[in-house]
């Protein structure tokens, strides 16, 4: 099962996502803004991360600068 973590502070959105990937097999797990992504990614690495760019409490280029940039191949990094 591929493991997909969503980071966005749109309930809307979460919502969307979860109804439309977990029917399909997909394993989601949600974090609300980028301090969490970051934590739950660095309790348990995901096969795909989908990060909202706007965000509250740290948002999407920074969380992935901060966390990602150094662990996945850029080309991989789509904004």
């Amino acid at each position: 099962m591929i493991d997909i973590l969503a980071i966005d502070d749109d309930e809307q959105i979460l919502h969307f996502l979860r109804t439309t990937l977990e029917p399909e097999g997909y394993a989601l797990r949600i974090a609300k803004n980028g301090v969490e992504g970051i934590r739950a990614y660095q309790r348990q690495p995901a096969d795909l991360v989908l990060c909202d760019l706007f965000m509250d409490r740290k948002e999407g280029l920074e969380t992935i600068r901060e966390k990602f940039t150094d662990s996945i191949p850029r080309r991989r990094l789509s904004p």
